[in-house]
């Protein structure tokens, strides 16, 4: 009699299971993805003025660059880009007399917004 109990009890947990598994699952909506924040300039001052004042502060004691190898390079080629946390300006370098192996350097400078705007710290 007790195994008859025990299978009878197994067999209503199979039939509950298949039909908690069978029954058709309600549809959940994914959750909206986060909103990204979209980057927007820091100031009203014209693009060309800007990537002057990040490049007039990343760059304060001149264009060019020494390395820990002794090697130099001279940085002309700028970007300045608007990210969520500040402004970033990225520049390009190119090596003064270049050797057989030598290569190129990007500098990125992390700027903070000060003042009015006009002027960007490191």
């Amino acid at each position: 009699m007790r195994k008859l109990l025990v299978a009878l009890a197994f067999a209503v947990l199979v039939v509950v299971a298949v039909l908690g598994w069978v029954r058709p699952r309600e549809a959940v909506s994914p959750a909206p993805a986060p909103a990204t924040p979209t980057p927007a300039p820091t100031t009203t001052f014209s693009a060309k003025d800007r990537l002057a004042a990040a490049v007039a502060v990343a760059f304060k004691d001149g264009r060019a660059r020494t390395d820990e190898g002794g090697q130099r390079y001279t940085f002309d080629d700028d970007k300045l880009v608007d990210t969520p946390f500040g402004p970033v300006l990225i520049s390009e370098g190119s090596v003064v007399d270049p050797g057989h192996a030598s290569a190129g350097r990007i500098d990125i400078a992390y700027l903070r917004p000060e003042g009015n705007g006009s002027r960007a710290g490191p």
